[in-house]
């Protein structure tokens, strides 16, 4: 009786990881308009790398919204400089140019990118990974969560 359950088990989990690979392998890439950028604040005086994303994207008849996370080193290729002044308001030196305040440093992103590249499942379309972004094709993996 327990290796009937056993083999089961054996089976279902195959099933599983045998789905798992084919998913992988019929994802498509498509392109996402970006619609929110949000800097990560942790106070006093820190700014996460990481920073969040919400795009939106047109699949089969319907319209998706994701969730994902990149860093800002996937936006700036370059050197910048990210920190507090003395009103503790984040600023972004880029270029030499300087983004005082949240939202300076967030519509400038904005401007910089409005489009990123991510994948979808064609059976499960609510499910998108960003997978690259225009300026800077290397891959991105592990950073979106939905």
């Amino acid at each position: 009786m327990f290796t009937i359950y056993l083999f089961t088990f054996l089976i279902i989990v195959l099933l599983f990881f045998m789905s798992r690979l084919l998913s992988d392998k019929r994802k498509v890439i498509i392109s996402a308009d970006i619609e929110k950028i949000s800097l990560g604040i942790i106070k006093p005086g820190l700014i996460v790398p990481e920073i969040s994303v919400e795009y939106k994207y047109y699949f089969g008849n319907g319209v998706y919204l994701g969730k994902g996370f990149l860093l800002f080193s996937d936006f700036l290729n370059d050197d910048f400089e990210t920190g507090f002044n003395e009103h503790e308001i984040p600023f972004l030196i880029y270029e030499g140019n300087a983004f005082v305040s949240i939202e300076h440093i967030e519509s400038f992103l904005l401007t910089k990118f409005d489009q990123i590249q991510i994948l979808v499942d064609p059976k499960f379309p609510y499910i998108s990974e960003i997978l690259l972004t225009p300026d800077n094709p290397k891959e991105i993996k592990n950073r979106n969560f939905l």
